[in-house]
């Protein structure tokens, strides 16, 4: 393509960016508004069990380490947790993390740091 054509497309590929922003703004606020009460009370009973978990054993909730998550994994199948429960309690720790800028340390491979 010519220098004239791809110059011809900027104006374009500003108005497609500034579009794909707005929907994707969109759909944050439709995900946020699409949590039900009963979620929303699930994941800050299970943020406050991780915290008393790790009060407990002396260590931060948040950043948490990995090996702080793999020690709380094992304390909830000592306490008889189904494993669906074990894994929305997960997805709670990463929101939690993801929320206050940190990485989750509930991937692999990752570790708690400041985005």
């Amino acid at each position: 393509m010519s220098e004239l054509a791809l110059a011809n497309l900027e104006p374009l590929q500003s108005t497609i960016n500034a579009v794909v922003a707005e929907l994707r703004a969109a759909a944050r606020e439709a995900a946020d508004a699409s949590k039900a009460p009963a979620t929303e009370r699930a994941y800050a009973s299970d943020w406050r069990d991780f915290r008393a978990f790790t009060a407990s054993i002396g260590r931060d909730a948040r950043p948490a380490d990995p090996e702080t998550v793999a020690l709380y994994i094992a304390d909830l199948a000592a306490r008889g947790r189904r494993p669906a429960t074990i894994v929305r309690k997960l997805a709670t720790i990463g929101i939690y993390h993801k929320a206050s800028g940190f990485d989750p340390p509930t991937a692999h491979g990752t570790s708690a740091k400041r985005r």
